[in-house]
């Protein structure tokens, strides 16, 4: 979440009330200080050019309408001006003061005119160029207030005020360096200007000089202690150096000083937010908008909340919202591309963010979404391209720690799409260097996994249950956590599935190994593979998810138990089979798919076809079915199989039986009238290899961690053979290969008349 500075107003000239609150971003709710409006030395006698005006009576006209405006009477400031400029319409300082009171009520044009004709009665006047580039920075018009800025200066080079109405031009226009300069010149004049102290502290933070930021803030409250505007800029540079407690002291002296300071309560809400209190943080950017709902900056950041609470919808319209107050909102942009790629909504999260790095290509963060949407597109190679640039740019700037940290781990987990894990380890060390992340632990675990680094690796994996992913899935059990020093003799352990179908059928084995313990154990699982599993040697009783539990000792998630056991044995548990088919499903399948006596063979070319996942373990059936011949039978183990790809199924002669499959009894019973089950790296696959089945693997170019590296089989399964992509996408060249070793694998098939 980004931070804004605020401006401090720069004093209008000694004769002018300050009626705006100076330099203003995008709905920040700047509160400058007024100044009471004092009489000049007139550039501008009120005799001059009024012809046979009565000079006198239109001084006390002026000094009442003066007065008005004093006391904050604009209706009554702004009436005795025009009757003043009715009968001397080139009076010069009530130009100016009714160009003002214009401005102010919202009448732009208007004031901006009547400015200028001031600027017209006397072209030497500093007050007028001061005054009317206030009006036009005020309106968003940098480039023409930075004209008439530069024209106070040349008329008045030793103007404190008008070097530091120049530097303030400077960093709306976000030339950093000159403003800086600005402003530093200013205080060579006038040392104790606070403004200008604060101002440069903008600018000092705007380059990235967070430290330097907040000397110049300190040496502001050291002349003015209850300014509220500087010591929110103080918080604003706490927050930079991760200093988030001393940040929120800050904001809060400010907020004592003004409850209803909306910049104050947004940044405080950045810093609940970096210390991970979600719910405080919610609290204060929310006030803030009820404040100021034209706060552009407040509604990125209660998005960014909101997306961090996966209440992605809400987010969405956060995002949308701050884009309408700002359409070129670069953060913004980027992130609204972020709650669109959670809602499964690519192409516009994709344009969302590429819109955001037009406007911005070194946007660090807009670098980093666009590479999470490139990489979630399969296209790992752009995104390590915007991960790299993201990176050094964070490099640069020692106060973003956590975007870098984000930046690195993201790099990391692109390396490992690319089949690089190496490289990613390093990435991950780097990001983890910088910030102790519970997800980057976890995805470096899954490195370790997968070059056979179990030692390092199942500790590491352990970290998913700090994960904002996992976390969901954090359950309160009534025993303690087996971790592996406890005996198990004659103690009751609940082992529980907590992942997709494959991970239980992978490591449901550990429950022989529990049993071997002393164990009596209880195995609960998802509801498809109670029926499945019911008969498993050493489970006492198997239950199904959100069933009544019974009494236990104690209770381990099965994806821990492989770390866990590996404290008492490294060996992997790979005797098969260790799941058993019920016979009578057997014998029923058996006789449902008799035929002839050709050798039977079993496909699945697709995993999980839910919406918003991302089907990189899908093999189009065209390319499957080029390893159908005469010379087997052909039968689809495919659970869900769309229209075009059943019609497709009858054309080639291959038997679906999908669709009739109540639950893996039925798929382990037809499996098991199998001589060979071909599969995508799916349930299916974990359940032949459970079952001692042969099974031929179909794997992508950076294959999941339990599949290892650079090998053909697999420790976990004997009867596995596995079929990489050797370049990412290309199934093309792992059905060549299938196709090539399939006759010796037909030919040597001995199938008995049954």
């Amino acid at each position: 979440m980004a931070t804004m500075a605020v401006a401090v107003s720069n004093d209008p000239y000694q004769f002018v009330v300050s009626w705006f609150g100076g330099w203003r971003r995008r709905g920040e709710d700047v509160r400058g200080k007024t100044k009471n409006l004092l009489v000049s030395s007139r550039t501008n006698p009120p005799g001059r050019d009024l012809r046979v005006v009565d000079v006198k009576t239109l001084g006390e006209r002026f000094k009442r309408a003066v007065g008005c405006h004093q006391r904050g009477d604009l209706t009554g400031a702004a009436r005795g001006y025009r009757e003043i400029l009715a009968q001397a319409p080139r009076h010069f300082d009530t130009l100016l003061y009714l160009g003002l009171i214009e401005a102010q009520y919202g009448n732009a044009v208007e004031g901006v005119n009547l400015m200028r004709r001031a600027v017209e009665v006397n072209p030497n006047a500093e007050a007028a160029h001061l005054n009317l580039g206030n009006v036009l920075l005020e309106l968003g018009r940098a480039e023409e207030s930075l004209q008439c800025f530069n024209r106070a200066v040349g008329i008045n080079r030793r103007s404190p005020m008008a070097l530091n109405s120049q530097g303030l031009a400077l960093l709306e226009m976000q030339r950093n360096p000159e403003a800086l300069a600005a402003f530093d010149r200013a205080l060579l004049l006038q040392p104790d200007y606070v403004e200008a102290l604060s101002n440069r502290g903008n600018a000092l933070l705007q380059l990235g000089r967070a430290a330097d930021a907040l000397a110049s803030y300190e040496r502001a409250l050291q002349i003015e202690p209850r300014s509220e505007q500087v010591l929110n800029n103080r918080g604003n540079a706490l927050l930079e150096l991760c200093r988030y407690a001393d940040a929120v002291d800050s904001f809060n002296r400010a907020l004592e000083l003004q409850p209803a300071y909306a910049e104050a309560l947004h940044h405080r809400g950045n810093a609940y937010w970096e210390m991970q209190n979600t719910t405080a943080a919610l609290v204060d950017i929310e006030h803030a908008l009820a404040i100021n709902p034209a706060y552009a900056e407040a509604h990125n950041s209660l998005g960014t909340v909101l997306l961090k609470l996966e209440r992605h919808a809400e987010a969405l319209a956060a995002f949308e919202s701050a884009l309408a107050l700002w359409p070129d909102f670069v953060e913004a942009l980027s992130n609204r591309g972020n709650a669109l790629l959670k809602l499964g909504r690519e192409p516009e999260a994709l344009a969302s963010c590429e819109r955001a790095l037009q406007l911005n290509p070194l946007h660090p963060e807009a670098l980093i979404n666009c590479g999470n949407v490139w990489l979630w597109r399969g296209e790992a190679a752009h995104a390590l391209d915007l991960y790299d640039s993201a990176i050094v740019h964070l490099q640069r700037k020692s106060s973003h720690a956590g975007s870098l940290a984000m930046a690195l781990c993201n790099r990391g987990n692109t390396l490992m799409a690319l089949n690089r894990p190496e490289e990613a380890l390093k990435s991950y060390a780097e990001s983890l260097a910088r910030e102790d992340s519970p997800e980057t632990h976890f995805y470096e675990g899954m490195g370790r996994l997968i070059l056979g680094d179990f030692a390092q690796g199942w500790p590491q994996y352990e970290w998913r249950w700090k994960t904002q992913f996992f976390k969901r899935w954090v359950r309160d059990f009534s025993a303690l956590r087996w971790q592996g020093q406890e005996s198990l003799h004659g103690k009751t352990l609940l082992l529980h599935a907590e992942q997709g179908f494959g991970d239980t059928l992978q490591f449901c084995r550990y429950a022989v190994a529990a049993a071997a313990q002393g164990a009596a154990v209880v195995m609960e699982v998802q509801a498809p593979l109670k029926r499945l599993l019911a008969t498993m040697p050493g489970v006492q009783l198997m239950v199904s998810a959100g069933e009544p539990l019974p009494p236990y000792d104690y209770h381990c998630p099965l994806l821990s138990m492989p770390g866990v056991m590996a404290k008492l044995s490294h060996d992997i548990p790979a005797a098969v089979p260790y799941i058993q088919p019920d016979p009578a499903l057997v014998a029923a399948w058996r006789a449902r798919i008799k035929g002839n006596q050709l050798p039977r063979i079993g496909l699945v070319w697709s995993g999980n076809l839910a919406p918003g996942l991302h089907h990189d373990r899908t093999l189009p059936l065209v390319d499957m079915l080029r390893v159908v011949s005469d010379r087997a039978q052909f039968f689809s183990l495919q659970k869900e199989v769309i229209a075009s790809d059943k019609a497709e199924l009858q054309r080639c002669d291959v038997r679906n039986y999908g669709e009739t499959l109540n639950d893996f009894a039925d798929t382990a019973a037809i499996i098991e009238s199998m001589d060979l089950v071909i599969t995508i790296d799916t349930a299916v696959a974990h359940l032949a290899g459970a079952l001692g089945k042969p099974v031929w693997i179909l794997l992508r170019f950076a294959a999941d961690w339990r599949w290892l590296r650079n090998r053909d089989d697999s420790p976990w399964y004997p009867t596995a053979r596995l079929f990489r992509q050797p370049a990412v996408g290309d199934w093309a060249t792992v059905m060549d290969a299938v196709q090539r070793e399939l006759p010796a694998f037909l030919k040597a098939v001995v199938r008995p008349e049954t």
